[in-house]
């Protein structure tokens, strides 16, 4: 995956120190900086999963003016899978600690290049919640989403009998309650992938779709995604990140395609697994996703030379996708060991990995990633 360089919307500005004369007298202190308020970040690269990737996102924290009220844009596209998605966040009244929440997403993708198998899935998202504290916050809402399946022949053709209902039902609606709670370190950053963030960051999601909130889904959802890093002796820093979850459903076709568990593409958890692991249309390495999935990384980052923000960076991660997480003989699982430098050059932030798998179920190549700019 990859990306470039990274500006702000509003930048802060340095001031020199005053000098007071008598001809020019300049009460009090000088000016404090402005206080960022948001960002912009755009890339471009290529890793050996994906090809060639784009993207764009921005955040800012006053929009339209207004105190509190938080916007947020981003896109990605590859040569055969997009995603888009926007959201607004905002308090019901100046600084109420009760806030709501709107966003809209959009996700294509042909799952493999060599197929004419399309899948679009358009979402809606609403939600109240409460922050608790400075560093907690848990919100509810409902999320309503409608799925479409082109060339759904090949599932009928080469898949396993169970997604046989998304291709005989290709237009379906999805109805959803959800809930969830959240703990965000002040330290975390996710814009650039040369900050480092320290403390947690955590996200813990409930959700649920039956036929009684009018969806023609029926699942139960459970997710837990998470981030810890720590600054440690000389410089060097550890990120610790982690994403379980598992859906229980009557069948697959009863879990949305663009919802199930994959690694290794635009819609996995990141990082450079192999992608083909869990179900896959027979012949192919399309990956059907499993309804349950797992997946840890570990990396320590070591500075070589801090002047021009120069960082050599490696570690392991390790991943499966099944049906069920309990059930490890549906499980298929996959490692790989990585390494590679990240410099903060002039033209913005530069990240070059390789990988290398050490447990996959078939023989897999050396995976490969360039990044100019912001991560994703």
């Amino acid at each position: 995956m990859i990306a470039t360089s990274t500006t702000h919307a509003q930048s802060t500005t340095d001031y020199a120190d005053a000098v007071i004369t008598n001809e020019d007298p300049i009460p009090g202190p000088p000016p404090k900086p402005a206080k960022r308020l948001g960002n912009l970040n755009f890339g471009v690269g290529y890793d050996s999963i994906v090809g060639l990737a784009g993207h764009l996102s921005m955040g800012y924290d006053k929009f339209l003016g207004i105190p509190d009220l938080h916007v947020a844009f981003g896109a990605q596209h590859t040569d055969f899978q997009s995603s888009a998605h926007f959201g607004l966040v905002g308090p019901f009244t100046r600084h109420s600690p009760w806030f709501w929440t709107a966003s809209v997403h959009r996700d294509q993708s042909r799952l493999a290049r060599e197929l004419d198998l399309q899948v679009t899935s358009n979402n809606l998202h609403l939600g109240v919640g409460r922050a608790l504290g400075k560093h907690w916050r848990v919100s509810t809402g409902l999320r309503s989403a409608s799925h479409r399946t082109l060339g759904g022949g090949v599932l009928l053709d080469n898949a396993p009998t169970s997604f046989d209902g998304l291709a005989l039902d290709p237009g379906r609606l999805l109805q959803a309650a959800w809930f969830e709670v959240e703990h965000r370190a002040e330290n975390n950053p996710t814009g650039n992938f040369l900050q480092l963030p320290t403390g947690l960051h955590m996200v813990a999601r409930l959700e649920r779709s039956s036929s009684s909130l009018g969806s023609d889904y029926t699942y139960t959802h459970a997710s837990l995604r998470a981030s810890v890093g720590v600054d440690m002796p000389l410089g060097t820093h550890l990120l610790m990140t982690g994403r379980v979850g598992a859906a229980n459903t009557p069948s697959a076709d009863q879990m949305p395609l663009m919802d199930r568990y994959r690694l290794g593409t635009v819609h996995a958890f990141g990082g450079l697994m192999m992608p083909a692991l869990g179900p896959t249309i027979d012949g192919t390495t399309a990956p059907l996703g499993g309804s349950a999935g797992a997946y840890g990384r570990a990396e320590l980052s070591v500075p070589l030379w801090q002047r021009i923000g120069l960082h050599a960076f490696g570690g392991v991660e390790g991943g499966g996708i099944g049906q069920n997480l309990l059930e490890t003989d549906t499980l298929s699982a996959g490692a790989t060991v990585f390494g590679g430098v990240k410099w903060q050059s002039p033209i913005g932030p530069m990240r070059v990995a390789w990988g290398s798998p050490i447990a996959a179920p078939d023989q897999q190549p050396p995976l490969f990633v360039f990044q100019l700019g912001q991560a994703f």
